[in-house]
């Protein structure tokens, strides 16, 4: 039993590559079939599918520290990198891309219905211009132009529908929430007939699509250079967004750097009313000091004193000048309470302070653009306060710092002053107080000239601020880019390809029946097969001795070798079963068949019908049900076999004789065991050459299990298409155990065309002495559907 098993198990795991390609191969004309399909779709797929094209323009980003200024701003923190991931979402913030929808009236989408597919229009041959506060976000027109004006139509219903006069029609009186103003009038005959889609959509939903299909990459990793691309249906349209979005991100920059510009002459402004006080305030001091002292000039003093005199002053002066400025700064710095821009390049001499201020206004102008993209809450933004307020501490704590050291050299000059003032002792009071009040006055006049100058070089750097980037592309256009017309007759070719194998592979996985000889054979080892039947329209008898057909011939070859399988034996009868495994296997047309080739060659032959549950032989042989058979003779003593033998009219072959199943008894197995059933065979051994025996299923029932050791041979009959693989191990079972005598298998209904064609394909060609039919093509090409 053990190696039984393993042969099996062997034979069922064998693979035959060559049986393999020939199944899948002989569906070749639904391959042919899928491909022409799949070709056919692609083919209108590309052919109706609009054309998308990639606009792509390059930028390089300038460095903000590198720019037409003065060299007077030499001492202002220069950036000295360019953070282009930055750039990046600058380029896709939404208040950028908020600015483009609306310059290019982006909410507005303008679309000509076509017969198979729909093309956007830029521009279109009119413009739609939406009444202010009508809110027609989301809502969409048909506009069909006539030869006298619009039938215009509104999707979700929300407007009538309206037929209006005129090419331009104003909004709101006509009914409908925009405007129409046609782009030339005298040519809108040319779209007479044409059907326009007008979608409208809001400024910050657009914005956003935009962003989503911007595509901004660097173009190197080390580099400074981005590449700007969108993909859309209309070429125009991407390249005038595309020169928008670059325009609008440089205008941007240029706005960031005029904006330290602006600062610093805002500052200026401020103290220019401060020192023009202060400066009337000395003037009118020293001219009530002269005409109270009745000075009118003063004398230059000679020699070294006078000379060291004045070097002590102007290095007083220097210092005041410098605590001047500081002192301001210091105030501008106190009075800011927010996070403003600080004045550069005023003149302070301290360098740790103005890198400061450097270093704040960069902090100021980060945290602005962070605010513009991500809002106040921001962690970025808020840490970028943090640092601000550091600096702001580091900045009053330098100032303070300089004062103090200003401070202190001023002690040490003033104490040089008073040594130098010893030295000109005989300079009167008057003089020396007149000095003072000069010296004010010249602090002031030359602080006040001084940031003058500041704010024209501010001005001018202002005016002539450069571009944040430079353009290296301008927006262009590429071939089309989708549909990829040669990639998707690849991929349809391949779907042709796949699709019907992998439904016959399916088809071939789940099922789970016999096809052909061979399959049947690799499934029961060891059990000979020893007939096919082939499957032929309007199953017939072989009632014609002389018959040629396919039918014929597989039933003349069966014969042969149950003669073979029988061997030789004494005169007495030979008995054959004829049994399946289930109904429908066509167990009675092979016996029926059967024993009318042995009687085509004059063999004295019984037909027998042992199948008593669901008997069919009648039927096959135009017999009535009623007759009495079997079941009759086994039921009733008093009968006598020979009046139960029958010899039907339309089989006109003396040699054959039938004995029907009778009346359906209840009790079919009691039968079969009262000894008649063997006693018949034995009385009918001498009168014939072959008992052929039609029984019953051996799965469903146990009768033929029970009159098996009577018979010769056993024909066990499956059927292709229709026997399951699994309930074959029944039947192996059965020849295992030795439950049925010689067994060997009979497979029915294989093939699938005309009795009279050339032949069917299970490997033989039966009939080839008869006419050959030759099938029209599509009957070819289909003949193994």
């Amino acid at each position: 039993m053990t190696n039984s098993t393993s042969q099996t198990t062997h034979s069922d795991a064998k693979f035959d590559i060559k049986e393999e390609f020939t199944k899948y191969l002989s569906y070749w004309p639904w391959y042919l079939f899928s491909m022409a399909i799949a070709i056919l779709i692609a083919y209108f797929y590309s052919r109706y599918t609009p054309d998308t094209y990639r606009t792509t323009a390059k930028i390089r980003v300038l460095d903000e520290g590198k720019g037409l200024e003065l060299p007077s701003s030499a001492f202002v923190f220069k950036r000295s990198s360019i953070n282009l991931d930055n750039d990046m979402e600058l380029v896709k913030s939404k208040r950028l891309l908020s600015k483009v929808v609306e310059d290019l009236n982006l909410t507005t989408t303008y679309i000509q219905i076509g017969k198979f597919r729909d093309t956007e229009l830029w521009p279109a041959p009119f413009k739609v211009v939406e009444i202010p506060n009508m809110f027609l976000s989301g809502l969409s027109f048909l506009i069909e132009v006539k030869s006298d004006g619009y039938i215009i139509t509104n999707e979700q219903q929300k407007y009538p529908d309206l037929v209006l006069k005129g090419y331009a029609i104003k909004g709101g009186t006509s009914g409908i929430p925009f405007s129409i103003i046609p782009r030339s009038e005298s040519e809108m005959a040319k779209y007479i007939g044409n059907v326009y889609l007008v979608k409208f959509g809001s400024v910050e939903s657009v914005a956003r699509g935009l962003a989503w299909r911007l595509q901004i990459a660097k173009h190197n990793n080390s580099g400074d250079i981005l590449t700007i691309s969108l993909e859309g249906t209309n070429k125009r349209k991407s390249e005038d967004i595309i020169n928008k979005v670059v325009e609008q991100f440089n205008l941007d920059g240029i706005q960031d750097r005029q904006l330290v510009h602006k600062r610093t002459m805002d500052f200026v402004d401020d103290r220019f009313v401060f020192l023009a006080s202060e400066l009337d305030s000395i003037e009118k001091e020293k001219e009530d000091f002269k005409v109270s002292h009745n000075l009118i000039s003063i004398e230059a003093d000679a020699g070294f004193s006078m000379g060291l005199k004045a070097e002590t002053d102007m290095e007083v002066f220097g210092v005041e000048t410098q605590k001047a400025l500081a002192q301001f700064l210091k105030e501008s710095l106190i009075s800011d309470q927010g996070f403003n821009l600080l004045p550069e390049s005023i003149g302070l001499d301290d360098a740790s302070a103005n890198g400061l201020i450097a270093q704040y206004n960069v902090l100021v102008q980060e945290r602005d653009d962070l605010i513009k993209s991500a809002g106040n809450k921001n962690p970025i933004v808020i840490g970028v306060e943090v640092n601000l307020l550091k600096v702001r501490g580091n900045l009053n704590e330098s100032i303070d710092n300089y004062l103090n050291q200003l401070k202190v050299t001023e002690e040490q000059f003033k104490q040089r002053e008073n040594e130098a003032k010893g030295l000109v002792a005989s300079v009167p009071e008057k003089e020396t107080l007149l000095r003072a009040i000069e010296r004010q006055q010249t602090i002031k006049e030359t602080l006040y000239l001084f940031l003058l100058q500041k704010r024209e070089e501010a001005a001018i750097n202002f005016a002539i601020t450069a571009d944040s980037i430079k353009v290296l592309d301008n927006a262009t256009t590429s071939g089309p880019i989708s549909p990829d017309r040669r990639k998707i007759y690849i991929m349809a070719i391949l779907a042709g390809l796949l699709v019907p194998f992998g439904i016959i592979y399916g088809v071939n996985y789940l099922d789970t029946k016999i096809h052909g000889k061979a399959q049947l054979e690799r499934q029961v080892p060891g059990i000979s097969v020893v007939g096919e039947i082939p499957l032929v329209e309007d199953q017939k008898l072989f009632l014609n001795a002389h018959d040629k057909s396919m039918l014929a011939e597989s039933f003349r070859i069966l014969t042969t070798n149950v003669n073979y399988v029988l061997g030789k034996k004494d005169s007495s009868a030979k008995i054959v079963y004829v049994t399946s495994t289930i109904k429908g296997e066509g167990k009675t047309f092979v016996a029926t068949n059967l024993a009318l080739a042995f009687a085509s060659v004059n063999h004295k032959v019984l037909l027998i019908g042992a199948d008593l549950r669901n008997p069919q032989l009648h039927n096959n042989l135009k017999l009535k049900k009623t007759d009495k058979g079997l079941s009759d003779y086994l039921f009733d003593n008093n009968l006598n076999y020979s009046d139960l033998i029958i010899h039907p009219k339309i089989v006109n072959n003396k040699n054959f004789s039938v004995l029907l199943a009778g009346t359906i008894p209840p009790n079919p197995s009691e039968l079969f065991v009262n000894g008649r059933f063997e006693r018949l065979l034995d009385d009918f051994a001498s009168d014939y050459d072959y008992i052929v025996i039609d029984t019953a299923p051996t799965l469903l029932v146990t009768d033929t299990l029970l009159i098996s050791q009577y018979s010769d041979v056993t024909l066990y009959v499956t059927r292709s298409n229709y026997t399951d693989k699994n309930i074959l191990d029944f039947s192996k079972e059965l020849h295992r155990d030795q439950k049925l005598k010689n067994m060997s298998y009979v497979l029915n209904g294989v093939g699938g065309l005309k009795s009279k064609g050339y032949g069917y394909n299970y490997g033989y060609g039966y009939g080839y002495e008869a006419y050959n039919e030759k099938l029209p093509w599509y009957k070819r090409m289909f003949s193994r559907v």
